[in-house]
C-alpha cells in the first residue's frame, strides 16, 4: 500500500491510502472535524488490538503492516466521541 494522503475541500472527500472516504452522516463529517486524534481497531474478542494514531500519516504506519482493509479507523474529538471513519 502506498502511503498518501490528500483531502479536496471542494468535494468534501477525503483519501487515506487507497480509501476515499466519503462521508455518510453529517455527525462523522463533524467528529472528523473536530477530532483530536484516531484509533485503528483490529480483531474481536479477547483479541482486539487499538492503536492510537494522531495523524494520517501516522494511521497509515500502523495500517501497512496488516494491508488487508480489516483495520477499522475512527475519529475521535475531545470529549471522547467517535465516529468511524474508514476501514484500512
Amino acid at each position: 500500500m502506498r502511503q498518501r494522503y490528500w483531502r479536496s475541500k471542494r468535494l468534501g472527500l477525503i483519501m487515506i491510502g487507497e480509501s476515499v472516504i466519503d462521508f455518510s452522516t453529517d455527525y462523522e463529517k463533524y467528529i472528523y472535524d473536530q477530532r483530536t486524534h484516531f484509533v485503528c481497531v483490529r480483531g474481536r474478542g479477547a483479541k482486539r488490538i487499538r492503536q492510537k494514531c494522531d495523524t494520517e500519516l501516522d494511521v497509515l504506519d500502523f495500517v501497512t503492516q496488516f494491508a488487508d482493509n480489516r483495520t477499522m479507523v475512527y475519529a475521535v474529538n475531545k470529549i471522547g466521541s467517535s465516529a468511524h471513519i474508514c476501514n484500512l
